[in-house]
């Protein structure tokens, strides 16, 4: 299963939630995490992935292209992928435990 985040530097909640998403990539090899920075410069992307520790990869979306194909309608938004590309669940908006993110990919594993 794959979980795509879609964040940006000015987005305060994205911000909040990347520790949590940081802290449960380090704990859960059942997930992968991606995180998809939207339009900002990347030196400014870059400092705030240092800044927030994450070490899940992340790639840079300068245009919005793939949120634009993704239909993110706001900053954060979460995308659970799996391994066979579906789309299982998607949350507009920050997560703020890692209990409720661990809920919310514990009921996309529960998903047929």
């Amino acid at each position: 299963m794959v979980i795509i985040n879609f964040w940006a530097k000015w987005c305060a909640p994205c911000v909040a939630e990347m520790p949590i998403l940081e802290q449960v990539h380090r704990t859960d090899d059942r997930v992968v995490f991606v995180g998809v920075n939207e339009r900002d410069p990347a030196e400014q992307a870059t400092a705030m992935a240092r800044r927030t520790k994450i070490t899940y990869r992340w790639v840079l979306d300068p245009r919005g292209d793939l949120a634009a194909e993704a239909r993110t309608i706001n900053l954060p938004t979460t995308l659970m992928i799996s391994a066979d590309g579906q789309v299982l669940a998607a949350k507009v908006g920050a997560f703020h435990s890692v209990s409720e993110l661990e809920r919310w990919i514990a009921s996309g594993m529960a998903t047929p």
